[in-house]
């Protein structure tokens, strides 16, 4: 089971691939290791999470409303290209996929950023077998799956581990109109994530 604890109220907004521009922040979290691969895979992993509030204009026109976290590893805040880095540590951030079709569970403030989730395991789903659904916490409701690409990853470790749930975070949040058409999440599969917030 993940491990998540708030340490911190950080009140900084982080761009997506500009390092941490404070001393004090970079050291408080230690450096990458210089390959992935040796590390321990058993021990916790620590990723730093900084506020980043955000609005933006669509082409048509349309304000779309971040709230959330950027992830911070080492002295950098990963911007989503830079996700599959974290791959090989076991730890994965991703978009939820298909949330145009739980959009009622997508809504609901279990999907916060900063709240913890649950990912399930869906072993018996006819159109991928490495299905893992996004669960709120208390099972009510779903926003929708982790990504086919991500879930062929995950579903494996998540099996080998004899287990079909995980706690995980919400990261970012995307809406427009109060309705949410985006859920970035963070989660570990077969090790302990400390998220600092």
């Amino acid at each position: 089971m993940a491990l998540f604890r708030r340490h911190l109220k950080a009140r900084q907004a982080v761009g997506t691939s500009s390092p941490v521009s404070s001393p004090r922040q970079a050291a408080a979290v230690p450096t990458p290791p210089q390959s992935p691969v040796s590390d321990s895979l058993t021990a916790a992993i620590k990723l730093r999470c900084l506020e980043d509030e955000d609005s933006f204009e669509t082409h048509e026109g349309t304000t779309v409303h971040v709230h959330g976290y950027s992830l911070i590893w080492g002295d950098r805040s990963l911007g989503r290209d830079e996700w599959p880095k974290l791959y090989p540590l076991h730890v994965f951030a991703f978009r939820v996929a298909g949330i145009t079709y739980n959009q009622q569970g997508a809504n609901s403030r279990a999907f916060v950023a900063g709240k913890v989730i649950l990912l399930e395991r869906e072993r018996s789903n006819p159109y991928d077998r490495n299905a893992i659904r996004v669960m709120s916490q208390d099972r009510q409701h779903q926003a929708g799956f982790v990504p086919k690409d991500v879930a062929a990853l995950m579903a494996p470790l998540m099996d080998a581990a004899r287990t079909s749930r995980a706690a995980r975070a919400v990261l970012k949040t995307f809406s427009v109109e109060h309705h949410r058409h985006g859920i970035e999440v963070v989660a570990a599969a077969g090790r302990e994530l400390d998220l600092v917030f």
